[in-house]
């Protein structure tokens, strides 16, 4: 991957090591939205299997008791299946509510932006790179140009 800057308009040290210094700068403030983002994922990830876990007993739950229920006679039992279902199916429209607030959409956009942000990362280290390595090299010629003046002392 080529990066084009306009590394011509450094021409001293001092600006390579300030512009390296806030290219760091911008990578630690990408690392801690990565990280956070990551947490967010995981944690998103997480929830969605809880509830999908959660709904899958409440239903195996649900058959259980309208199956006893079909089968018992009236009285104090029956009575204690039937708190029992209303539970679960109020339980159920619970789970099935949170369900709808966790999307599988937002999931796939916190991938999409935690894709965007390790990109940004690479950019961002390359350029620091790019930067230091310029600045190697203006170090290199401004000590090659010192050197070839202590060999040629003024003569007067």
């Amino acid at each position: 991957m080529t990066y084009y800057y306009s590394l011509q308009l450094l021409t001293d040290t001092d600006s390579c090591v300030t512009l390296s210094k806030m290219a760091q700068k911008q990578l630690r403030k990408l690392c801690m939205q990565k990280n956070e983002l990551e947490y967010q994922r995981d944690n998103y990830q997480l929830t969605l299997r809880d509830i999908a876990t959660q709904i899958a007993e409440n239903e195996a739950l649900l058959k259980g008791l309208n199956e006893a229920l079909a089968g018992l006679p009236e009285g104090k039992v029956k009575d204690e299946y039937i708190d029992k279902r209303v539970q679960a199916v109020y339980a159920n429209f619970e789970l099935n509510r949170r369900r709808k607030h966790y999307p599988p959409e937002r999931l796939l956009e916190k991938e999409l932006f935690l894709e965007r942000i390790n990109k940004d990362c690479e950019m961002v280290e390359a350029f620091i790179e790019i930067i230091n390595t310029h600045r190697l090299s203006l170090q290199k010629t401004l000590d090659a140009g010192q050197q070839v003046e202590n060999k040629n002392p003024p003569t007067g």
